[in-house]
């Protein structure tokens, strides 16, 4: 087996987290009240379902089903039939129903949409299915603007943002207008693999225009306004946002009203919480030349590069930052490791868990690390004192009984390389590397059950298993 050679120790920075990632706007089968505006039959029905209520529902039931049941040639009546079982809580009743409205007429476009809308519900949620219904009343009513923008919303939902956005831009070329719509299209934009922020915005105002009141268009304003570097507009719309009862959203005041440094040490850290990267990086290259620049400006940005892959660039910030006063050494010295380890340079990277460790002989971590580097050099018995060292200090740090029983396993000792991944499992239940290499350990060994092993790895999440499972396990 070839085994990845990652290193387990994880670039920490200092965030206060007082912003949150971008989120979808929600959709629910009960905010679409029918779109049947006929008088007919079905008039009590239609009553009771409009009051959302479960008791109301089971009501619309007992008069669908004994006294309109003459109706149910129909895919009206099943339309019906469908809204009443979900909000009744009977989801399969509910498909079961919706079926056979499209079963009974084919081409009956508005049975297409409701389908659609259905199987997008909370408690249903097939996408793939919605989207062939939502596909299918389109093809057959293709002048209707409101089946492109529920088409889009799944496409949303889905993360194909292009095709979402094609639909929206459908849906309004059709006369089909809503604030939610133009929201859902300023996400959209913004979520795309170039965002076009300006537009994204130019679609918020719109939502904005159509209802003032809308929290949530204030809100999603204020996250592109961020991300063009307009602080102050972003503050304003979140103050708007948060009178509005949106609270999900804040900026502080002492932000707010904060010199530049201040405003863009918060705009570029926000960024790298909302894994827009590129976006911060150039947050924080504007904040690295400013006059009061500090130290754990640059490990921040160094992260960021590291975080694309530009170990060059995050190697420079690294190094730049530990130049500075209040250097976050052990921290920067960890980064260096991880950097220098991702790259294979491992000399290097024993270089700065060595300066970590003489800053701190009792962490643990450290000394882990370093025995990670010191097996990739082969140099099994300077690797065998730095886990053991670890172990020392931390006498329940499973990880390190794992990466001692892979270092025995490399020097053939096969049955202390055994007791050790068993006492990682055995202290960490759910440590799914401590399974995969017990697996490794046992095949060698020519357990029986060196499968089963694999297989506890595999259902705990380690990447490594399946393919274990694939060439030994057949």
């Amino acid at each position: 087996m070839v085994q990845k050679n990652t290193k387990n120790t994880k670039t920490k920075l200092v965030f206060v987290r007082f912003f949150c990632v971008w989120c979808m706007i929600g959709f629910f089968l009960g905010t679409t009240n029918t779109i049947f505006a006929q008088k007919s039959t079905f008039q009590t029905v239609d009553t009771l379902l409009k009051s959302e209520s479960s008791f109301d529902a089971y009501k619309a039931l007992k008069i669908l089903e004994e006294e309109l049941v003459k109706d149910s040639t129909k895919a009206m009546y099943w339309i019906k039939h469908a809204k009443a079982s979900y909000q009744f809580f009977r989801y399969e009743n509910a498909q079961i129903s919706i079926e056979k409205a499209t079963q009974k007429e084919p081409k009956n476009d508005i049975a297409h949409f409701e389908k659609g809308i259905l199987y997008n519900a909370t408690h249903i949620k097939k996408l793939d299915i919605a989207l062939q219904a939502f596909s299918i009343a389109i093809n057959l009513k293709p002048k209707k603007g409101e089946y492109y923008y529920y088409r889009g919303i799944i496409y949303s939902q889905m993360q194909n943002t292009q095709e979402a956005e094609i639909d929206y831009n459908k849906a309004l070329s059709l006369n089909f207008e809503t604030p939610e719509l133009h929201l859902n299209l300023a996400v959209a934009l913004a979520e795309k693999t170039v965002p076009d922020l300006e537009k994204a915005i130019l679609h918020t105002q719109k939502a904005i225009k159509l209802d003032k009141n809308y929290p949530q268009a204030y809100a999603v304003q204020a996250k592109c306004r961020l991300r063009n570097h307009d602080i102050k507009g972003a503050c304003a719309d979140v103050r708007t946002a948060n009178a509005l009862g949106y609270k999900e959203l804040n900026i502080p005041d002492s932000v707010c009203n904060g010199n530049k440094s201040m405003q863009y040490r918060f705009l570029a850290e926000i960024l790298v919480l909302n894994k827009q990267i590129p976006d911060a990086i150039k947050a924080f290259e504007i904040l690295v030349n400013e006059k009061n620049v500090r130290s754990d400006d640059f490990l921040n940005k160094g992260y960021s590069h590291f975080q694309l892959k530009q170990y060059a660039q995050a190697e420079k910030d690294f190094l730049k930052a530990l130049t500075l006063p209040n250097a976050f050494k052990d921290k920067l010295y960890d980064n260096l490791s991880l950097l220098y380890f991702k790259q294979e340079l491992y000399e290097k990277s024993v270089f700065y868990t060595t300066a970590r460790i003489a800053l701190n002989a009792n962490n643990h971590v450290a000394y882990l690390d370093r025995g990670l580097c010191y097996r990739m050099l082969k140099k099994y018995r300077e690797s065998e004192i730095d886990f053991n060292n670890s172990l020392r200090i931390e006498p329940d740090f499973f990880r390190a009984f794992a990466y001692r029983a892979k270092l025995y396993l490399d020097m053939e000792k096969m049955q202390e390389a055994k007791d050790d991944a068993e006492k990682a499992v055995f202290i960490n239940k759910k440590y799914d590397y401590g399974y995969f290499i017990l697996g490794q350990i046992k095949y060698a060994m020519k357990k029986p059950d060196f499968c089963d092993e694999f297989q506890r790895a595999k259902s705990l999440g380690n990447e490594d298993a399946d393919e274990a499972l694939k060439k030994l396990c057949k």
